[in-house]
């Protein structure tokens, strides 16, 4: 395989998980509509989306290590395949977190409606923006963005935190809505899960730039 072969390759894997990306995107914002109508069909819809998560994901890996097998690539060069693998991934576990969001928005739509807590539609909101940036900035590589992505987890952290303790305290003084109470904040965990997958993805594109292997 020529180098101009690899570099094509290469160029086709991004392009896969961009594609996957945008996949991402496309089912959160199915899920942000599924939760704020409550809307069962809808969340469904997110639900049966998976398996093409699935399929495409394993295809990246595959693509990925017979490429490695074929080119034998220098050390710059496994990176961005590497990082290319492990990142669709994180991509692929932020899907199965939004098709366990949706089911539990499901279960919501069976009981008594309780308004989405501020603190979870704080939580939602910037992990979408984490989800498009991080996409976005595995195009350019741009480490001044990537930066600014890195910092968002510990805002994410202390949000969650918060509604925790926000949720244990509605629990208490309304029993009668506990179901609700654990659906929601089973989502915040989850939604927590997908932020903490984006920090991953950007800590996987700083290896391909810098080459330091960050721990997630």
């Amino acid at each position: 395989m020529t180098r101009i072969n690899f570099i094509y390759e290469l160029e086709q894997l991004n392009k896969h998980f961009i594609e996957l990306g945008k996949l991402l995107e496309e089912s959160f914002d199915m899920m942000v509509k599924a939760a704020d109508l409550l809307d069962k069909d809808v969340a469904r819809d997110v639900i049966e989306k998976d398996d093409k998560f699935d399929e495409l994901e394993r295809k990246i890996t595959s693509d990925c290590i017979d490429l490695i097998v074929k080119q034998q690539p220098i050390a710059k060069d496994v990176r961005n395949v590497v990082a290319i693998m492990r990142a669709g991934k994180e991509v692929e576990k932020m899907a199965d977190h939004c098709e366990s969001i949706c089911r539990y928005i499901i279960m919501l739509c069976e009981e008594k409606v309780v308004e989405t807590p501020e603190t979870l539609q704080k939580m939602i909101d910037l992990t979408k923006e984490m989800v498009l940036d991080v996409i976005e900035n595995f195009i350019t590589k741009d480490m001044q963005e990537n930066r600014e992505i890195l910092k968002q987890d510990e805002v994410l952290e202390e949000y969650f935190a918060s509604l925790r303790d926000e949720l244990v305290l509605y629990m208490k003084e309304h029993p009668e809505e506990i179901a609700q109470s654990v659906d929601y904040l089973m989502i915040a965990r989850s939604v927590n899960r997908m932020a903490a997958h984006a920090i991953n993805i950007a800590k996987w594109i700083r290896y391909i730039v810098t080459g330091e292997l960050a721990s997630n």
